[in-house]
């Protein structure tokens, strides 16, 4: 009897893991927040519409509310040996979240900072997050933001992509967008990291 409550169990746990969802709701339900839960960061990848992978990415979701989701992220290109090196937390993230009030950012290139990504350095508070915001079908820099930015990056009305489709599928979160000839994000949500820890097995295919 007991295995077969144990077989029962992992079958349940298995089912949950291969769901698929659609609606920003259930998205929402499966993903942890910084303003309201213990912060976390998830890793993944940005890959091309031909799901090459172009940048190892972390990102940290800080708020959900009302179709709209919040967050920071990190970004750099994939080394030469596939391996992203997530937990090299000092080495360089040269595509970061424009508007994060980030300790570790570069004075002379603000664009550039450290893979750090944690409350000791990281104060949401004072941040501009990017959105994904499903009501308008956008995603990127707000204008409160972009306003701020010298040239070419000012924009009084904010930076977007189309959003073509996000979900979460096989418990990885999944935002495609038309930016760039077509990107996707992909964000592993069955292994959250707290802060100052990260996977060691990053090699990107």
């Amino acid at each position: 009897m007991k295995i077969l409550a144990l077989l029962a169990t992992l079958a349940v746990s298995c089912g949950a893991t291969a769901q698929t969802f659609t609606t920003p709701d259930q998205i929402a339900g499966q993903i942890k927040f910084w303003a309201v839960d213990n912060p976390v960061v998830y890793y993944g990848q940005m890959q091309d519409a031909n799901e090459h992978t172009l940048s190892c990415l972390e990102i940290a979701f800080i708020k959900y509310e009302n179709g709209v989701f919040q967050y920071a992220h990190k970004m750099w290109s994939v080394p030469s040996d596939r391996n992203c090196g997530y937990n090299n937390f000092r080495n360089v993230a040269d595509n970061i979240t424009a508007c994060v009030a980030d300790s570790e950012r570069s004075e002379s290139n603000p664009s550039v900072s450290t893979r750090h990504m944690s409350p000791a350095n990281i104060d949401i508070y004072k941040s501009i997050p990017r959105i994904v915001d499903t009501n308008r079908g956008i995603a990127g820099e707000v204008g409160e933001c972009t306003k701020r930015l010298p040239a070419p990056h000012y924009s009084a009305t904010g930076s977007y992509a189309n959003i073509l489709d996000v979900r979460i599928e096989d418990g990885h979160f999944k935002l495609t967008t038309n930016g760039a000839g077509g990107r996707i994000y992909r964000v592993d949500l069955n292994r959250p990291y707290a802060p100052e820890t990260a996977p060691s097995d990053a090699l990107m295919k």
